[in-house]
C-alpha cells in the first residue's frame, strides 16, 4: 500500500484512545504490522509512540489526509497536553496492574 489518496476503510478513534492503540487496530485491519501501517500513512521510518507525543503540523496533516479524521480528532490521539516530565510515566510495553491494588480494601 502507498502513500497515496484515502484509505477506504477508517476506524474512529475511541474516546481517549492514544494515537498507538489506533494504528495498532487499523494495521490489524489491513493486515500489516504498526510500522508498515505508520508508513503507509506517509510517515515511514517514524515511531508511533514517538508520534504519540509530538509531531510536526505536516506530519499530522498527512495523516488526516490519508485518513479523513479531523485534525482535532487526530490531535486527541496524542499527549499533547501532557508536559515533558511527565513522559517518563507513560508505558511503552507491557503494562501490569500494581499487586497491592489487586486487593480490594
Amino acid at each position: 500500500m502507498t502513500a497515496r489518496g484515502r484509505l477506504p476503510v477508517v476506524y474512529l478513534p475511541e474516546v481517549d484512545e492514544r494515537l498507538s492503540s489506533w494504528a495498532a487496530r487499523m494495521a490489524s485491519f489491513y493486515a500489516m504490522t504498526v510500522s508498515e501501517f505508520v508508513a503507509a500513512l506517509g510517515l515511514q521510518g517514524h515511531d508511533v509512540y514517538d508520534l504519540e507525543w509530538r509531531f510536526s503540523e505536516g506530519q499530522g496533516a498527512l495523516i488526516t489526509a490519508r485518513t479523513g479524521l479531523s485534525p482535532e480528532a487526530v490531535q486527541a490521539m496524542t499527549f499533547r497536553k501532557l508536559g515533558a516530565e511527565a513522559r517518563m510515566m507513560i508505558a511503552r510495553k507491557n503494562r501490569f496492574p500494581c499487586p497491592l491494588s489487586l486487593f480490594p480494601n
